[in-house]
C-alpha cells in the first residue's frame, strides 16, 4: 500500500532523513520530538562518517554507501552545512599493529572500498598540523568524514517543513495504535490519524515501539566526546590512533574520544570537562598534536547510543504490525542520509530494497 501520510517519532539525524524524503515524495509528514532535535546521541557523537570497521561485508557496503548518500543529499538539497569531506587517517606506531593495519586497508581496497596505504610523508601533506612521531605504517580513507549532527537535522527539517512536514517539538508520543487501514499516533494534547509511524527515536526506540505492543531489544552503549578549548591551527582530518581519536569541530575545537575511555562513563555520568577520562584523551592527544600544548577540555558530551541487541540495524515494517515502521542503528550518523532514501522508497514504492535484507525487523522481533 502507498503511504500517503506518516508520523516520524523522533528528530535525530534518522528521523529528520526520514522526514525529509517522505515529504519529498508528496507524503503529509508530522514529526513528534519529545525534546529538542538532536538534543540526544546527534549531538554527542563522533560521527565519523565510515564503512571502514564494519564487518561483515554486506553492512560495510551499506555503510560505505551510507557516506556516499550523504553526498546525493548534498546534491539534491544545493548544500550541506553539516558534511565534512575531509578523509580520514589511520596511523600505527609498533610493528604488530602497522602489519594488522596494512592487511586491513588492503583488504578494503580488494573489496572496492576507497583506501590506500601511505608512506609518513603523503601523511604528513595530508595531515600537516600532527606529530606521527615514529609511526610504522599509514592509511588514507578519502571518502571519510564526519557530520554535524544538530547542523544536519537542522538543515533537513527546515527542508521537510518547505515540503508540508509539521514538525512539533517537546511532543512526546504517548500512544501508538496500530490498525487495519493506519495507525493512531497521541500526544498529550493532540491525535493523529495516519497510514504509517515511523519510529526513529534513537535509544528510546524500545519505549516508543513498546506503545504498539512491539518489543525491540536493545543493549545501549554510552560513549564520551572531551572538547576542547578552541584551537588557531586544529587538524583537519579524522585520525584514528591506537588509544586516541579525534577530528575538528566546525568553530575551531577539536573533539577527541577513544574506546577505553568511553567505558569509564554511564548513563548517569554528569558531563563535566573535569572527568578523569577528559584529562587522559587530552593527555594521548597532546602526544600528537602541538596545537593543543596549552588548550583545555572545555566540554564533555556522554552519548547513549542505540545499540540493537545483535548490533545491526533494525529497519523496516514490523510482521504483523504493517504500520510500524522501525528505524534504529548504531551507526545513525553514517547511515543517516541512506536510511532515509530507504524508508521513502519502500513505504511511497513499496518496493523492499535489498541492502537492507539482513537487517528487517523480522530476524527477532515479536509482538506482544
Amino acid at each position: 500500500m502507498r503511504v500517503r501520510s506518516a508520523v516520524v517519532v523522533g528528530a535525530g539525524v534518522v528521523g529528520a532523513s526520514a522526514a525529509y524524503r517522505l515529504a519529498a515524495r508528496g507524503v503529509s509528514v508530522t514529526v513528534l520530538e519529545a525534546g529538542e532535535p538532536a538534543g540526544e546521541t546527534s549531538s554527542r557523537s563522533f560521527a565519523w562518517l565510515n564503512g571502514n570497521h564494519k564487518p561483515p561485508l554486506v553492512y560495510q557496503r551499506l555503510n560505505q554507501d551510507g557516506v556516499e548518500a550523504h553526498r546525493r543529499l548534498r546534491d539534491e538539497l544545493g548544500r550541506a552545512p553539516w558534511l565534512h569531506e575531509s578523509g580520514a587517517l589511520r596511523f600505527a606506531l609498533d610493528g604488530a599493529a602497522a602489519e594488522a593495519l596494512i592487511r586491513h586497508t588492503e583488504r578494503l581496497r580488494s573489496e572496492g572500498y576507497p583506501a590506500e596505504v601511505i608512506d609518513a610523508e603523503r601523511a604528513r601533506q595530508i595531515e600537516p598540523r600532527v606529530q606521527f612521531g615514529d609511526a610504522k605504517a599509514f592509511a588514507y580513507f578519502p571518502r571519510e568524514g564526519w557530520a554535524h549532527g544538530p547542523t544536519m537535522v537542522r538543515t533537513l527539517l527546515g527542508a521537510a517543513r518547505e515540503k508540508g512536514a509539521r514538525v512539533l517539538i517537546g511532543t512526546p508520543a504517548t500512544g501508538l495504535d496500530p490498525r487495519r487501514d493506519g495507525v493512531r499516533a497521541t500526544t498529550p494534547g493532540e491525535a493523529f490519524e495516519a497510514d504509517v509511524a515511523v519510529i526513529a527515536a534513537g535509544r528510546f526506540t524500545d519505549q516508543v515501539a513498546a506503545l504498539a505492543s512491539v518489543r525491540v531489544p536493545l543493549r545501549p552503549t554510552c560513549g564520551l566526546l572531551a572538547v576542547t578549548s578552541p584551537l588557531a591551527e586544529p587538524p583537519r582530518v579524522v585520525v584514528h590512533a591506537a588509544d586516541v581519536h579525534w577530528r575538528p569541530e566546525p568553530d575551531g575545537r577539536l573533539v577527541i574520544q577513544d574506546d577505553e575511555t568511553d567505558e569509564m562513563v554511564g548513563p548517569d555520568t554528569h558531563e563535566s570537562p573535569e572527568l578523569p577520562a577528559c584529562a587522559i584523551l587530552l593527555e594521548r592527544a597532546r602526544r600528537f598534536i602541538p596545537a593543543l600544548a596549552d588548550a583545555r577540555i572545555e566540554a564533555a558530551r556522554v552519548g547513549i547510543r542505540p545499540m540493537p541487541e545483535d548490533g545491526y540495524p533494525i529497519v523496516g515494517r514490523v510482521p504483523g504490525v504493517e504500520s510500524i515502521y522501525l528505524m534504529v542503528t548504531h551507526s545513525g550518523m553514517t547511515l543517516s542520509a541512506v536510511l532515509g532514501e530507504v524508508a521513502a522508497a519502500e513505504l511511497v514504492d513499496g518496493q523492499l530494497d535489498e541492502r537492507l535484507a539482513a537487517f528487517r525487523p523480522d530476524r527477532y522481533l515479536s509482538r506482544r
